[in-house]
């Protein structure tokens, strides 16, 4: 059960620069690292066209601190805007939606055999 949600990109004020330099100074006492501490159920990573997740470093340490914490991730949206931007071909966007897609497929399998074994 869900009892609440923090949202980084409403959370913490990205237009006011001096304002999250001083509150992310020490990332350990940044205000999204102090939400992992109170170990949340799971962390959702939003993928969007503007700009691919891994590209930015703040979205990444947060995927390492919840990894270290051993807080469960998904990354959700277009599979697609994992590894690209909305600049990229058509092509590139279809492959990477197909790659994903397999793989999903692939760990379902695996799942479904762990659990009938």
């Amino acid at each position: 059960q869900c009892v609440g949600a923090y949202i980084c990109s409403m959370a913490n004020p990205q237009d006011l620069p001096d304002l999250m330099r001083h509150l992310i100074q020490t990332p350990q006492e940044s205000p999204f690292f102090r939400v992992l501490t109170t170990r949340p159920k799971e962390m959702l990573m939003v993928a969007n066209s503007n700009v691919p997740i891994h590209s930015r470093l703040w979205c990444v340490y947060e995927a390492h601190c919840a990894k270290l914490l051993k807080i469960s991730m998904s990354v959700v949206g277009d599979p697609a805007h994992f590894a690209t931007n909305a600049r990229a071909s058509p092509q590139a966007l279809q492959a990477i939606r197909g790659a994903v897609e397999a793989k999903r497929r692939e760990m379902a399998i695996a799942a479904a055999s762990d659990d009938a074994a």
